[in-house]
């Protein structure tokens, strides 16, 4: 079943509605995928098992279109999802990306950085998702501390934050996503893509204790520190909160807010939700308060996450001149 997403009365998104599809899978096939094969989920794997599941249903709303070879437009079912991270992970191992290997990831907030995270997961490397705030030095400390040879960024943190490649000398391999004339040096991962295959089959971990993706936060003083997570660790959110949103026999109609940066935990995780609870997203690439209270307002969003000091930043903007009786969660 399809159905758009559309503000109360006329007023709809500049290009029209977000036309959503809410296709509902069997309860038997959420009960096989979350609570009987729960185990058999990994980093490896999660994306296929998710898009075998939901297909059609949509994963992504974007604020700004997107194209890849695969994919271009605005709206993304999980499908679209697991076939871009296909071709993404048929690109990295192109570069020579295999197991074990750290893939550093700093661009802007873009939900493709988000997919080549998946991509590295898929072929048994390690993601190092990074603030694109931080400078060439701070990147440069992350790199040789987390053993990262292969980075992809893309043409604005490159040519605002980067500007040189010999800026950040330890890495080999210079990979960038998104559109703009490439640097010397710098592969664009859109033309790996090309006649790439919709599937690449998953390595799989040999441990749950081996690494799944490497964060690296600040928070206190001095370079960045870092943070292992798991296999199993990678799996909480969709092995036990799957395991009790399965339980129920229908899946509620809602749409996600996603506001925060992906390349954080925070919001990280509050997508690993939405993927995992086939909720619908509307992705905004960048964090601009008058316009999360107009895009809950104009497409009825259910549910956003964010950090105090973003609802400080809401509550600043003017929060009362909005219709904001659609959400039913304020995640923290």
């Amino acid at each position: 079943m399809e159905g758009s997403l559309s503000p109360s009365g006329d007023r709809d998104r500049p290009g029209g509605p977000l036309a959503l599809d809410y296709t509902e899978p069997a309860w038997a096939a959420r009960r096989r995928t979350f609570i009987t094969e729960r185990h058999r989920l990994s980093y490896a794997n999660f994306i296929d098992r998710l898009a075998d599941l939901y297909g059609p249903r949509t994963a992504f709303a974007l604020d700004t279109p997107m194209r890849y070879p695969g994919f271009e437009g605005e709206i993304l079912s999980y499908r679209d999802v697991a076939r871009l991270v296909n071709r993404m992970a048929h690109a990295l191992r192109t570069l020579g990306v295999g197991r074990g290997d750290r893939v550093g990831l700093v661009t802007m907030n873009r939900i493709e950085m988000a997919f080549v995270n998946f991509a590295a997961g898929k072929i048994g490397a390690i993601p190092v998702p990074m603030n694109f705030m931080l400078r060439p030095n701070e990147i440069e400390h992350i790199v040789q501390v987390a053993g990262v040879e292969v980075l992809v960024c893309d043409p604005l943190v490159f040519e605002a934050t980067i500007r040189d490649r010999a800026g950040v000398p330890s890495v080999k391999t210079w990979a960038m996503v998104g559109e703009g004339p490439l640097p010397e040096g710098v592969t664009a991962l859109s033309e790996l893509m090309v006649d790439a295959p919709d599937f690449v089959p998953p390595v799989e971990p040999a441990s749950e204790e081996d690494v799944a993706l490497l964060f690296f936060t600040s928070g206190t003083t001095g370079f960045p520190k870092g943070a292992m997570i798991t296999q199993a660790g990678s799996m909480v959110f969709l092995r036990y909160h799957g395991r009790m949103f399965a339980m129920s026999p229908r899946m509620p109609r809602q749409l996600s807010l996603l506001v925060m940066p992906v390349a954080h935990a925070g919001g990280y995780a509050a997508m690993i939700a939405q993927l995992t609870t086939g909720t619908p997203a509307f992705f905004m690439s960048r964090f601009d308060p008058a316009g999360i209270l107009a895009a809950v307002q104009t497409y009825r969003a259910t549910m956003m996450s964010g950090t105090p000091a973003m609802y400080r930043m809401l509550l600043d903007a003017g929060i009362e001149d909005y219709d904001l009786s659609s959400i039913r969660v304020w995640a923290d």
